[in-house]
């Protein structure tokens, strides 16, 4: 010491060495430690970056999946083909990466129970829309299981980023705290050294702690950076939350679905942007007592008005000592989710509707012959409600199941059968004929997803049916035993019919030749009695005169009622045959006949052009020479107005004879056309009754038919028909066409 003391300079430089080594290992110490809380936090932003992709290729699965099972578009399945591949790659990564966190690899290995769990279930209801339809696929979607497991997921994900926030927040708190002692030492070692070597203290090292000062600050703001772009990476509403209830930080989406800058967002309490304020404070509590929540569903307000349906999860983050430090809270837009869910939920509304509207047993079959969905008909005539029927083989419930099983591989081949026979059997034993109608149904790619088959009842039809055949064969009893009594009394009745026209051409041939005989009687009559008034005319007493007119006049009816029934008679013996014949010639030489009374009248005869028709044109004559006739005779106080129309009709012509005159009431209508019947004394209107009994009888033996329409005090028509062909048939045919026809 004493040897020392004496040189100053060497104890100087001595206690300068000390201090720059002693300086020199505790820098090298502080900065290894500084450069391994900066690789930390790098590994640590790679967790997080890691975690939002897998993440993502599990959303993007899922939205693959419900698009398909909405559409049935295989086009929908792409994002799902690719996350399936993509999540086990993802998954090995993070669990690599988190192989030096024991709590972390505790939550993977609980997160890869669920993502198997998970995939499993999109590929089961992918199948099921495939094969069984997409009744059967959203069945499987409404049991929630799906919902359920990706919930978990984002429970545990959350808390993985939640784990990795708080890790990232204390290394970055002790990079901090390990450059700012980093720099005290700096400055401590200068103070030391600068008492040492004053002169030199200027040149040490200051630009070296400047350096790692300003190095430090450029790493916090890259770390500050690096958060932001965390934050602003998700394309979900992303915040921070402090303890009391105030938004700490933003992402672009949260400002988006607020309409809000994020200058103006942060600070403000973050329940102030859902409809429901109180609701959100209530799940904001639930985070603070429990660490957490899930699918916490909200309803977000713009600032222009419209709202945004959102499902938020929510994790408290701690410093290192284990105090909350704050929530970090993310939203999901679930409009689209909503939209999805209710196509879904309508589309099986709508497809159960169309089952359950039909009376008839509807099922749809897989294409194995596994009924995927039935309707109430279809438990109704089996007896098995419809959780014992879905997944059970249709064929099971015919008495004939080989044949059903026949049915449906014709179904496949040939895309549809009609009315195909089978029989159902119910639980209790009885059974149901029914008619088989069933068509295949396709996806977009022209794949067979199935079968749809309704089945008809027809046990009442086969019962009719049944009935029917006994009625019928009753009934061919009944045609049998009437035909047999049919044709009895139909040979009696041609026997009776050949009886009556000898009667009737006996009867005739006694008119005609009855008529003739009393005309010679009647002649010497009415001659004696001619002679008797020409030779005593002025000898006889006026008693005798009033007694001989009287004779004379009856000898003259007499002959008139002869000469008409005669007349009457040569309709049927005397006709001749049937000839084409110009009506309007046999008008004309009608009306020239009746020239007398027409122009004694006063008379107006109009006409239509009238048809050549085969006809006895002697008897025609006599026919419009009757009814022309009686318009002119039962005329009234007015000059006669007559009209004779003609107009064809199918198979026939129809005339009338058209007059003014005082007319017929219609009781009278059928007893006019018989023989002797008057409806008028011979004071006021001559004539013996016999004119349209003679008409009637013309017209019959041309086929056709004769009546009247008529009002009295307004004229009548009387309408008869001829048909246009040449057959009339027989002369003695009763046939009436009538006024209708």
């Amino acid at each position: 010491m004493k040897n020392l003391r004496g040189k100053p300079h060497i104890v100087l430089a001595g206690l300068v060495v000390l201090i720059l080594v002693a300086e020199s290992a505790l820098f090298y110490s502080l900065w290894t430690s500084f450069a391994a809380n900066e690789r930390w936090t790098v590994h640590t932003h790679e967790v997080l970056e890691k975690i939002e992709s897998f993440l993502s290729e599990m959303k993007d699965a899922e939205t693959g999946q419900r698009g398909y099972l909405l559409t049935g578009k295989e086009q929908y399945l792409e994002p799902y083909g690719t996350a399936v591949q993509a999540v086990p790659v993802q998954f090995e990564e993070l669990r690599k990466l988190t192989s030096d966190n024991p709590s972390q690899q505790s939550r993977i290995e609980t997160l890869r129970s669920l993502i198997d769990a998970k995939l499993a279930e999109l590929k089961e209801t992918i199948e099921l829309r495939r094969t069984r339809g997409a009744g059967q696929a959203i069945a499987v979607v409404s049991t929630d299981r799906g919902k359920q497991i990706m919930d978990r997921i984002r429970v545990v994900i959350q808390e993985m980023k939640a784990e990795e926030l708080s890790l990232l927040d204390r290394r970055n708190q002790r990079r901090l705290a390990t450059a700012r002692f980093l720099m005290l030492t700096m400055a401590s070692g200068v103070g030391l050294l600068l008492i040492v070597l004053v002169a030199g203290s200027r040149a040490i090292d200051r630009s070296t702690t400047a350096r790692a000062l300003a190095e430090a600050a450029e790493q916090t703001q890259r770390e500050r950076r690096h958060a932001r772009s965390l934050l602003e990476a998700s394309l979900d509403p992303l915040v921070t939350i402090s303890p009391g209830g105030q938004i700490t930080d933003a992402n672009e989406a949260a400002e988006l679905v607020t309409g809000v800058p994020r200058d103006r967002l942060v600070g403000s309490d973050f329940s102030d942007y859902f409809t429901e304020p109180d609701r959100a404070r209530a799940g904001y509590r639930k985070v603070l007592s429990d660490g957490l929540v899930r699918d916490y569903p909200l309803t977000v307000r713009h600032v222009e008005g419209h709202t945004t349906d959102v499902l938020y999860n929510a994790v408290v983050y701690r410093n290192e000592a284990g105090q909350v430090q704050g929530v970090f809270a993310a939203a999901r837009d679930v409009t689209e989710r909503k939209r999805l869910e209710e196509g879904l939920r309508v589309a099986s509304l709508y497809a159960r509707s169309l089952l359950e509207a039909s009376l008839d047993p509807l099922v749809t079959i897989s294409p194995g012959g596994q009924i995927t969905d039935v309707n109430e008909a279809a438990e109704l005539v089996t007896g098995v409600p419809r959780s014992g029927l879905v997944g059970s083989d249709f064929s099971d419930y015919f008495t004939e199941p080989d044949r059903a099983r026949a049915g449906y591989r014709k179904v496949l081949s040939d895309g549809l059968v009609r009315d195909y026979p089978l029989t159902i059997r119910h639980l209790d034993g009885h059974t149901t004929d029914v008619l088989y109608n069933a068509v295949v149904y396709r996806n977009e790619a022209g794949q067979v997803q199935g079968v749809f088959a309704a089945a008809r009842d027809v046990t009442e039809r086969k019962r009719a049916e049944a009935e029917l055949t006994r009625y019928r064969e009753h009934l061919e009893e009944l045609v049998q035993q009437r035909t047999s009594e049919l044709e009895t009394a139909n040979a009696h009745l041609r026997r009776t019919t050949a009886e009556l026209a000898s009667s009737n051409h006996e009867l005739e041939q006694f008119a005609y030749v009855a008529s003739h005989a009393l005309q010679e009687p009647l002649r010497a009559v009415t001659g004696y009695l001619g002679l008797i008034e020409r030779q005593l005319g002025d000898q006889l007493e006026d008693k005798v005169r009033h007694f001989v007119d009287g004779a004379v006049q009856g000898a003259s009816r007499m002959h008139t009622l002869i000469t008409d029934l005669l007349a009457l008679s040569r309709v049927g013996t005397r006709g001749q045959a049937l000839e084409p014949a110009d009506l309007n010639a046999v008008l004309d030489q009608t009306l020239e006949g009746l020239g007398a009374s027409v122009r004694e009248t006063g008379a107006r005869i109009t006409r239509d052009p009238l048809p050549i028709l085969c006809v006895d044109a002697g008897q025609m004559a006599q026919l419009f020479q009757n009814l022309v006739g009686n318009a002119l005779k039962f005329r009234g106080e007015r000059p006669p107005e007559i009209h004779v129309s003609a107009g064809p009709k199918p198979g026939q012509w129809v005339f009338g004879v058209r007059d003014n005159g005082i007319g017929i009431e219609s009781q009278y209508f059928e007893r006019i056309f018989l023989v002797f019947q008057r409806l008028h004394t011979r004071k006021h209107y001559p004539g013996t009754g016999i004119g349209l009994a003679i008409c009637k009888k013309i017209v019959e033996r041309h086929g056709g038919a004769i009546w009247v329409e008529s009002q009295p005090g307004e004229g009548s028509t009387f309408y008869f028909s001829i048909p246009n062909g040449e057959n009339h048939g027989d002369p003695n045919n009763e046939h009436r066409s009538g006024p209708a026809d």
